[in-house]
């Protein structure tokens, strides 16, 4: 969990809308229920915002094919 807060935080920034979509960073200070909770929404938020991006890779490498 730590290393996509750290990969969101490398791209987005820490204090943007879109890395606080990751839920709450401090999950030292976390109960596992809330770990899990966390780590649903971190599994969602991560889907939905590098697909996009893997699409884009994807049609770059198509072009360079033909």
């Amino acid at each position: 969990m730590r290393s996509i807060f750290n990969a969101a935080e490398n791209v987005f920034g820490q204090h943007s809308a879109k890395y606080k979509e990751f839920g709450n960073a401090l999950i030292s200070q976390q109960s596992d229920a809330e770990l899990v909770r966390v780590a649903k929404i971190m599994s969602l938020t991560a889907e939905r915002n590098t697909f996009p991006s893997f699409q884009m890779k994807v049609l770059r490498q198509t072009k360079s094919i033909r």
